[in-house]
Protein backbone atom coordinates (compact mmCIF):
# COMPACT_ATOMS: atom_id res chain seq x y z
CA UNK A 1 0.00 0.00 0.00
CA UNK A 2 1.23 3.36 -0.81
CA UNK A 3 1.16 6.46 1.71
CA UNK A 4 2.01 9.70 1.35
CA UNK A 5 3.86 10.83 4.98
CA UNK A 6 3.59 14.77 6.20
CA UNK A 7 6.39 14.93 8.82
CA UNK A 8 6.23 16.99 12.00
CA UNK A 9 9.14 20.18 12.04
CA UNK A 10 11.88 18.45 11.86
CA UNK A 11 11.62 14.62 11.47
CA UNK A 12 11.57 14.63 7.77
CA UNK A 13 15.57 15.55 8.75
CA UNK A 14 15.98 12.57 11.45
CA UNK A 15 14.37 10.47 8.83
CA UNK A 16 17.00 11.38 6.20
CA UNK A 17 19.92 11.07 8.77
CA UNK A 18 19.03 7.69 9.70
CA UNK A 19 18.10 6.76 5.63
CA UNK A 20 21.48 8.08 4.85
CA UNK A 21 23.56 6.29 7.86
CA UNK A 22 21.83 2.95 7.66
CA UNK A 23 21.98 3.14 4.02
CA UNK A 24 18.27 2.13 2.93
CA UNK A 25 15.53 4.24 2.29
CA UNK A 26 13.21 6.40 4.05
CA UNK A 27 10.40 4.05 3.04
CA UNK A 28 12.33 1.20 5.60
CA UNK A 29 13.33 3.39 7.97
CA UNK A 30 9.16 4.32 8.52
CA UNK A 31 8.62 0.68 8.48
CA UNK A 32 10.82 -0.14 11.14
CA UNK A 33 9.54 2.41 13.38
CA UNK A 34 6.37 1.64 12.95
CA UNK A 35 6.91 -2.04 13.82
CA UNK A 36 9.11 -1.26 16.93
CA UNK A 37 6.73 1.28 17.86
CA UNK A 38 3.76 -1.81 17.72
CA UNK A 39 6.10 -4.52 19.26
CA UNK A 40 6.78 -1.90 22.37
CA UNK A 41 2.90 -1.14 22.61
CA UNK A 42 1.40 -4.34 22.30
CA UNK A 43 4.72 -5.88 24.94
CA UNK A 44 3.41 -3.12 27.41
CA UNK A 45 -0.65 -4.40 26.96
CA UNK A 46 0.36 -8.18 27.28
CA UNK A 47 2.36 -7.15 30.94
CA UNK A 48 -0.61 -5.39 31.88
CA UNK A 49 -2.97 -7.52 31.57
CA UNK A 50 -0.51 -9.89 33.18
CA UNK A 51 0.27 -8.31 35.96
CA UNK A 52 -3.82 -7.32 36.34
CA UNK A 53 -4.43 -10.92 36.63
CA UNK A 54 -1.99 -11.74 39.23
CA UNK A 55 -2.19 -8.75 41.59
CA UNK A 56 -5.88 -10.17 41.62
CA UNK A 57 -4.34 -13.67 42.54
CA UNK A 58 -1.60 -12.52 44.93
CA UNK A 59 -3.56 -9.92 46.45
CA UNK A 60 -4.50 -11.42 49.89
CA UNK A 61 -0.93 -12.05 50.29
CA UNK A 62 0.55 -8.67 49.05
CA UNK A 63 -2.25 -6.98 51.70
CA UNK A 64 -0.84 -9.23 54.73
CA UNK A 65 2.79 -8.42 53.64
CA UNK A 66 2.22 -4.52 54.04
Amino acid sequence: MAINVRFIDGNEDKAKELSDREGTSINNIINKAVAEYYERHNHNAVVDEILGTEMERWAGLLERLK
